[in-house]
């Protein structure tokens, strides 16, 4: 019987599979040695949770343009997010500080920096990233520019303040909230400011910083010492504690202000209330440099509590 009749194939036209050059190379490289696996996981997780990626600030812009997602240089994420209207941009900075700029805000506007989770790695339950050793827990802020009106800036425990925070407008801001001022911060409102809160120390050196309120400041809370040195000043430019403020959140309310520390005026730095001091001023440490805490009008003798010692 022929192959045409049986159906079958010629011997001569089978498909006979052999290996050759091109699959044997395909085969090689698709198998890893032990050694060389262990590397290449290794490699991947290092990327994953940025090991050797310290120095650098990450950015991107999420949701519209109303978020940015930052990666700080001690390998830690934050997302600052603004609620309500408005739009906001971010650039890096030197020594990893990061720049914010808000546009496009009304008097409802909120800006929170809200720390994130880092996702989980395959086979990374051992290795950890150097924001593990490193990490403060705090988002560096160099620079956070309010070209309108804001509600609030929130940051209480995730960020810290060490170049100018500037609002703009003059519209009455109801509270700020952040975590540490260092020096070469300072907090600029154009009108009232409700309660500003800081749960750790508030140092403030160099001409130009310090806090300025164009009216009214009505709560001051710091958690540490407020100094003020090299120039750096506190001018209030109406009263201080006029307005009683309700408890909210992280924040105390009531009215005038409560340093927790101590407080230093060094030479040629001033805390200056324009107007008057309409609530008492509380500080449970040393108030240091009390000739230069000027108040435009009389105010009465319980309203400058000061638990320590006052030097002049």
């Amino acid at each position: 019987m022929s192959d045409r009749i049986s159906g079958h194939r010629p011997a001569r036209t089978r498909f006979r599979p052999s290996v050759g050059d091109t699959l044997e190379r395909r085969a090689l490289m698709s198998t890893l040695t032990p050694g060389a696996l262990f590397l290449q996981r290794r490699a991947m997780l290092a990327q994953q949770l940025m090991i050797g990626q310290r120095g650098r600030v990450a950015r991107a812009v999420t949701a519209a343009g109303s978020a940015v997602t930052v990666t700080d240089t001690d390998g830690e994420r934050y997302r600052v997010q603004l609620t309500g209207e408005g739009g906001i941009t971010s650039s890096s900075l030197p020594d990893g500080r990061i720049a914010l700029v808000v546009r496009g805000t009304n008097t409802l506007s909120q800006l929170d920096v809200i720390p994130m989770f880092r996702p989980r790695v395959r086979e990374g339950s051992h290795t950890f990233g150097p924001y593990k050793l490193f990490g403060d827990g705090v988002l560096d802020i160099g620079l956070l520019d309010v070209y309108g009106p804001i509600n609030g800036i929130f940051g209480f425990n995730t960020a810290k303040l060490s170049g100018p925070l500037l609002v703009r407008d003059a519209a009455t801001v109801d509270r700020i909230a952040l975590a540490e001022l260092t020096p070469g911060s300072s907090i600029q409102v154009g009108g009232t400011l409700n309660q500003l809160e800081v749960l750790r120390s508030a140092n403030f050196a160099g001409a130009g910083t310090g806090i300025s309120t164009g009216l009214d400041l009505n709560v001051l809370n710091v958690g540490g010492y407020l100094t003020l040195a090299e120039g750096a000043n506190i001018t209030i430019g109406r009263d201080l504690g006029l307005v009683e403020q309700a408890a909210s959140g992280t924040g105390r309310g009531g009215q005038g202000a409560r340093i927790d520390g101590g407080v230093l005026i060094a030479e040629g730095s001033q805390w200056r209330i324009v107007r008057n001091l309409a609530a008492p001023l509380v500080d449970l440490g040393d108030f240091v440099g009390a000739s230069r805490f000027n108040v435009g009008n009389p105010f009465p003798a319980s309203y400058f509590q000061v638990v320590g010692t006052i030097v002049p």
